[in-house]
């Protein structure tokens, strides 16, 4: 039976009979390790490296700017709403809450659109860097 299972190892996974035969060292088994061992005869580690390995990279000091006018973005859209909601309900017309609302409309559309510049450059890189995996070694 035992023989059985080393040639399906052999045909199946590509193996040589010579690797198989390594593995099947059961004059150091005791009694404890016998259960594991037995367990790690059969189980057979296949490791598959992909053809790419994409590492990306930030500014930082553009994601900062990023983080930053779309904080200022939905505190203008939040106060813009309620200057707005007050300049409608409210009976008497008042100028300087009509201008306010303008103001605070126009402040959150220029932040709306720095934010979403910043975006695009955090987050569409222009530059590409490729490496083969042989190429790449570390220096010690």
């Amino acid at each position: 039976m035992l023989n059985i299972k080393k040639e399906s190892l052999v045909k199946k996974n590509h193996l040589s009979k010579k690797q198989v035969a390594s593995s099947d060292n059961t004059s150091q088994l005791t009694p404890e390790n016998k259960k594991v061992n037995e367990f790690s005869k059969s189980t057979i580690v296949c490791l598959k490296y992909p053809d790419k390995v994409s590492i990306e990279f930030v500014q930082a000091n553009e994601l900062r700017h990023y983080e930053l006018f779309q904080w200022l973005t939905s505190l203008f859209f939040s106060a813009t709403i309620g200057f707005w909601v007050a300049f409608f309900t409210l009976d008497a017309e008042s100028n300087i809450l009509f201008f306010s609302s303008i103001i605070f409309s126009l402040s959150a559309l220029v932040f709306l659109y720095l934010s979403l510049h910043f975006r695009k450059k955090v987050f569409h890189g222009s530059i590409e860097k490729i490496i083969s995996i042989d190429d790449f070694k570390s220096k010690r």
